[in-house]
């Protein structure tokens, strides 16, 4: 089985991510863990991921399929795996299928967290009360991250409600509900966790 989480940060996408994985025995596949840990490594593709992300920038999408086929060829994804950051354009869900089609896997399911901007706003400067407010994590820099993910993120959406795999989830919700929402739309499409 293999799931992609998308959402925008603050919907509570990496905590269900965590309990789906813990649930279905997969590894829980981040991105952004995966360019982290390459810079940790000081690997020269790690020094390379660095220099894009010092100037914030995105990384090119050959160098993030690159990581992932990597990733994706480790024996723990053999039963399946959850994708979280990936894919965050267009051009990366044709790239996503290629690499699974290369594998012989196929895309079970994508779980989308909807949420409103100012529901996320309100979560995220909840979350950093009585600390120092970071300027990547001021108000207006999230709106500004909201704005990039609500233009990008709807021809993916298209894309992967045009194909009948889309699994809209309301994020408002307590943890427990979200849970027990997602697990109850999976098993429906038959999506049964690993005994």
């Amino acid at each position: 089985m293999i799931i992609v989480i998308i959402g925008p940060s603050g919907s509570g996408k990496d905590t269900q991510a965590q309990l789906l994985v813990n649930k279905y025995n997969i590894p829980n596949i981040s991105t952004g863990q995966i360019m982290r840990d390459e810079i940790s490594a000081g690997t020269p593709l790690g020094n390379q991921i660095n220099e894009y992300i010092s100037k914030g920038k995105w990384l090119p999408d050959d160098l993030a399929v690159e990581l992932l086929r990597e990733r994706l060829s480790e024996p723990d994804c053999e039963k399946g795996f959850l994708l979280n950051g990936f894919p965050r354009t267009e051009n990366q869900v044709g790239l996503l299928d290629e690499l699974l089609h290369e594998e012989g896997k196929t895309l079970s399911v994508v779980v989308r967290f909807i949420l409103d901007d100012e529901e996320v706003i309100n979560r995220m400067v909840k979350q950093k009360e009585g600390e120092e407010i970071r300027p990547d994590m001021s108000e207006s820099a999230i709106r500004g991250r909201l704005r990039s993910y609500n233009e990008t993120i709807a021809p993916i959406v298209a894309l992967y409600k045009q194909r009948g795999i889309l699994l809209d989830i309301d994020a408002k919700p307590s943890i427990q509900e979200i849970h027990t929402t997602i697990m109850e739309q999976l098993a429906i499409r038959g999506c049964k966790p690993h005994a």
